[in-house]
């Protein structure tokens, strides 16, 4: 399912955003969407608040 394809990939795609960043290239929708689910999904409501 994509939600399992998003949690497998996590690491992988924040290990491309910091690479993207790094080259000062932008980042691709997908993987900005991908980041902001993994976010929000792995950080504490608390957090999300603030």
């Amino acid at each position: 399912s994509r939600a399992f394809l998003s949690r497998f990939y996590r690491d992988q795609n924040i290990e491309l955003s910091k690479l993207l960043h790094r080259l000062g290239q932008p980042l691709p929708a997908w993987l900005r969407e991908e980041l902001q689910k993994v976010r929000s999904t792995f950080t504490p409501q608390w957090k999300r608040d603030t």
